[in-house]
């Protein structure tokens, strides 16, 4: 499609979630969790009443049950129409796309901020909060093909803390395009029986490697099969995906449903959610 210098909304392509989430074997009575996609558009740009350019950056969120999702080159190519396009004011600016998205997604539940790039620098820096898997030692042998059997598990003490851990290995295929998307996965999850071997989860991690697919449902595999071995009390699986084309995305999502509310308020969680990784 060619580049449109003046607003197009029907640049936007949806993809329906239902139909991806089959592909990977999740049918509605199968979606254990709930969750947030986040995305970061870092070259937003637009004429103001004035004709004076205006660039900042775009914050986007809205819930993992809308009926669709974005296709991610689409969404640059409708941002990019805004460029040679006047607006009154910025809040005019967010209306606008607030009112698109709400329609293409098919929901209501969407946050928009735009900023200027000097307001912005929410980089995210507790790693040491987590443990890094990338610095496990005598690691071989691994399959690029994606199994949820290469998950291993053992029993969990009764006085078994939280887990949190992290890696900067994931990297998955564009279905669109065919093209790499590199990411940092976060995971974080509240034992009950169960807890998980680690060096079998950095398997686990690298063997998407070769996986096409949306980022969104790369997470939402991981989140199912992590608690199907693990039953945990609480889940999140956070993947903070590279920036490619001007934009990255954050897919979050926790479980179970009914704690998702609950778990998102915790302060680490919540900054974790909230800031950008550093090759974001």
């Amino acid at each position: 499609m060619s580049y449109q210098d003046k607003y197009a909304p029907y640049l936007l392509v949806p993809i329906l979630r239902k139909k991806e989430r089959e592909k990977i074997g999740l049918s509605d009575d199968k979606v254990i969790f709930s969750g947030k996609d986040i995305w970061h558009c870092y070259d937003l740009s637009f004429l103001d009443k004035n004709g004076k350019p205006y660039s900042g950056i775009l914050y986007l969120e809205y819930d993992s049950d809308s009926v669709y999702l974005i296709e991610s080159k689409s969404l640059k190519l409708y941002l990019n129409s805004f460029n040679m396009t006047r607006f009154e004011h910025i809040d005019h600016v967010k209306l606008v796309i607030e009112k698109d998205l709400q329609s293409v997604l098919n929901t209501q539940s969407i946050k928009i901020n735009i900023v200027s790039s000097d307001q912005f620098n929410q980089q995210f820096n507790n790693n040491q909060t987590f443990y890094n898997l990338d610095n496990l030692g005598n690691i071989n042998d691994f399959a690029y093909q994606k199994d949820k059997h290469i998950l291993q598990r053992k029993t969990a003490q009764q006085s078994a803390k939280s887990q949190i851990f992290y890696s900067h290995l994931l990297k998955t295929n564009c279905p669109m395009t065919g093209q790499p998307d590199f990411a940092s996965i976060y995971i974080y999850y509240k034992p009950y029986k169960y807890a998980i071997l680690e060096d079998s989860l950095l398997y686990y991690i690298v063997s998407f490697r070769e996986k096409q697919e949306f980022h969104e449902l790369c997470c939402e595999e991981i989140i199912t099969d992590l608690a199907e071995i693990l039953q945990p009390q609480e889940l999140v699986v956070c993947c903070k995906y590279n920036r490619r084309g001007g934009i990255d995305i954050t897919p979050v999502r926790i479980y179970p449903k009914n704690k998702a509310t609950s778990i998102i308020k915790n302060d680490w969680i919540s900054y974790l959610i909230c800031t950008r990784e550093f090759r974001q």
